[in-house]
Formats: structure tokens, sequence, C-alpha cells
């Protein structure tokens, strides 16, 4: 499936149809509807949290703006009822905003200033670009297999980003993660990876 191809409904800014809406935002706030929105695999967060979708137009306002979810919703007309795709609406004028976060004690990436990351991008890291639609980690060149979850460096205008397997940019338990979160990778057998 392409973009083109992707139907997420009216956009929740403007309520136009065309162009399609195709940026998804998670809102920090309940869905309207429980299990229909996000979720976070690492807290342990139901699929509990608001979703909206803008289009292209609007999403280069809201950049512009420098708009986030956490500012107050007087830009957004609505929020998705229900599965995104299904193209169902709230007002957010009739809507109940109740608080849905991320869980920050299951999160220590968080409490750590983005300089304090332990990693950093090499000038040998591999840079993808555009639609570069490469599986691999930027560091070692292994592709990253579909149940690990990669770590992401992306420039701030979404124009690039690296990709590593977490045990490539020394990932361990004591970031949160857990040993089988990277044994999955095709470094099981790489002693390069141990």
């Amino acid at each position: 499936m392409d973009d083109e191809d992707l139907d997420l409904g009216p956009c929740c800014r403007c309520g136009k149809i065309e162009p399609p809406a195709q940026t998804l935002m998670m809102l920090p706030y309940r869905a309207p509807v429980p299990g229909t929105g996000w979720g976070c695999f690492q807290c342990g967060r139901p699929q509990d949290g608001a979703t909206a979708v803008v289009c292209e137009a609007c999403t280069a306002v809201l950049e512009a703006q420098r708009w986030t979810p956490t500012a107050p919703m007087t830009e957004l007309q609505s929020v998705c009822y229900g599965n995104m795709g299904d193209g169902f609406r709230m007002p957010v004028a009739v809507w109940q905003q109740v608080a849905f976060n991320h869980d920050a004690t299951r999160h220590p990436e968080l409490a750590q200033p983005a300089s304090a990351m332990p990693f950093e991008v090499l000038p040998t890291d591999t840079r993808f670009e555009g639609d570069d639609a490469e599986d691999a980690c930027s560091r070692c060149g292994a592709d990253i297999l579909e149940d690990t979850v990669p770590i992401l460096a992306m420039a701030q205008d979404g124009s690039f980003l690296y990709r590593y397997h977490p045990a490539c940019v020394g990932m361990t338990t004591a970031h949160g993660f857990v040993e089988e979160d990277w044994e999955i990778g095709p470094y099981e057998e790489d002693d390069a990876h141990g």
C-alpha cells in the first residue's frame, strides 16, 4: 500500500477530505471510544489515547505555529471517533478531554536530556533519506527484523533518519530495554553484537 491508497477520512483541522489527511497525531488525552486510539507496548498503556489526522496543508500550518498536542486544542476542529480509518470524527467542542499519557516510570529515556542519550551518530553511520525503504541498521548494515524495535534518530524536519539495532548503540537493561528486545535481530548469532 502506498500513501495514495491511505484513506484516513477528513482532516481533523479543516474538515476537508482532499487533499487526504495523512499526518497522524497522538494526543495526550483519552480517546472518545476506548480501544481505538494509541497505546504503548513499553509502558503498558492500552490503546485508549486520542488520535487526530491532518492534511498536508494543515500540517504545514501547525508546524509553522510550532503547535504541539499539549497546547490548547483550539487548532483542531475534531478528533477521531473510533478507528481513524473509519472516518468518524467528534467535535473538539463536545469532546471531554481527560489526560492520557505515557507512564514516565516505564520510560527512563524520557528522564534524560537529549544530550544525555547513551549514543551519538557517528560519521560512518548510514543516513536514510526520503522514502528510502531500507530496513538496515545505520551502524552495522544488517537488516533490522520485523520483531525488533529499532532506535531512531531523526532530523527535526524529518528529511532523514538513522535506524539502529538497540545493541549497536549500546542500549542495555539500564536504559529500560530488556535482553529479549534486542536478541531478536540478526546479531543473535553474530559475536560482533554480543
